[in-house]
């Protein structure tokens, strides 16, 4: 919540060309935005509500940009959106925020807790949302290929198969420790979804 309230302040602070942000979802911080808004000169928003996973792809395609964290900021790696990838506070952001986008990140790192580290001195956000209009689709591509190369099902399961080649875990090891059954969630969706073939895994 705190970063969503500093991203409002920071894009009505752009005076042209004027932006305008859809907010996807909905929560118990509605009024404070609500709240932060009606104080915006520049900044246009609109709320979409909470959107169906089987309709995300169709719906944020459309986006010219995407701020978010964890997972959400890798649905639009994946889609070839320029993202941007959100660190997160538990109180009101003091300074300047550095933003980033989702190949500047490092160590599969998709948010962590906002320190000193994560501000600057001069607004560089200015310069990054120029760059977007003069170049969006290679942005939009370096963020797909971050994804492609660090996130996606084929490479997730390239870098389990070689793991578990170059394990040297006995069995015995790994059903000690519980490893072998699907943690609750996993099973319930299994229920409920077929499981998606990934190319290259073996058995499918």
């Amino acid at each position: 919540m705190p970063i969503l309230l500093h991203l409002i302040d920071r894009l009505d602070q752009i005076a042209s060309p004027k932006p305008r942000l859809t907010i996807v979802g909905d929560g118990s911080g509605r009024k404070a935005i609500e709240a932060a808004l009606e104080k915006c000169r520049n900044l246009s928003v609109q709320f979409t509500g909470t959107i169906g996973f089987q309709d995300l792809d169709s719906k944020i395609v459309r986006f010219h940009a995407l701020f978010a964290m964890g997972t959400s900021a890798l649905e639009g790696a994946k889609l070839g959106i320029p993202t941007f990838c959100l660190d997160y506070s538990y109180r009101p952001i003091t300074g300047l925020y550095r933003f980033r986008y989702i190949f500047e990140t490092h160590g599969y790192n998709l948010g962590e807790e906002i320190g000193e580290r994560h501000l600057e001195s001069q607004s560089s956000l200015e310069a990054k949302i120029s760059d977007l209009i003069q170049s969006p689709n290679e942005l939009g591509e370096r963020c797909r290929r971050h994804w492609e190369g660090s996130y996606s099902p084929e490479f997730v399961v390239k870098r389990f198969v070689d793991l578990v080649e170059n394990s040297n875990a006995p069995i015995e090891e790994l059903v000690d420790l519980n490893l072998g059954r699907s943690d609750f969630f996993s099973y319930l969706k299994s229920l409920l979804l077929k499981p998606s073939a990934v190319t290259g895994f073996i058995g499918t």
